[in-house]
């Protein structure tokens, strides 16, 4: 089964997506904040991550430098998923290395093709 861990601050949306990824046959693992994240990240070594960008602690940039810096971590993909639609922080979060930029309010059938097109085995 492949792991998916969603980083999100709002606890609302964050249970919305554990749901909707838990029905579509994954394991969810979820974090309120960038920090818990990582630790996340390494402790589980999910296939994918959802991460929020604007966040308490740590947000969704420093979630993927904290990811590239460690071996453990750095080929897991990131699909960020946020309220901030500018092109340039858009093009911040790509040049960071994430794989997407989806912009909520988030489209389910796009965000469902978005991971499986990026989920790894």
């Amino acid at each position: 089964m492949k792991k998916v861990l969603v980083i999100e601050d709002d606890t609302i949306l964050r249970k919305e997506l554990l749901e909707i990824l838990t029905f579509e046959a994954y394991e969810v693992i979820g974090a309120a904040n960038g920090r818990d994240g990582i630790l996340l990240a390494q402790h589980h070594q999910p296939h994918l991550i959802i991460s929020d960008v604007n966040m308490p602690d740590t947000d969704g940039f420093g979630v993927i430098t904290g990811l590239r810096q460690n071996p453990q971590t750095a080929s897991i993909p990131v699909v960020l998923l946020s309220a901030q639609n500018q092109p340039d922080i858009i093009e911040h979060g790509l040049q960071l290395g994430a794989v997407a930029y989806l912009t909520k309010p988030y489209v389910l059938k796009e965000l469902l093709t978005t991971i499986s097109k990026h989920i790894s085995d």
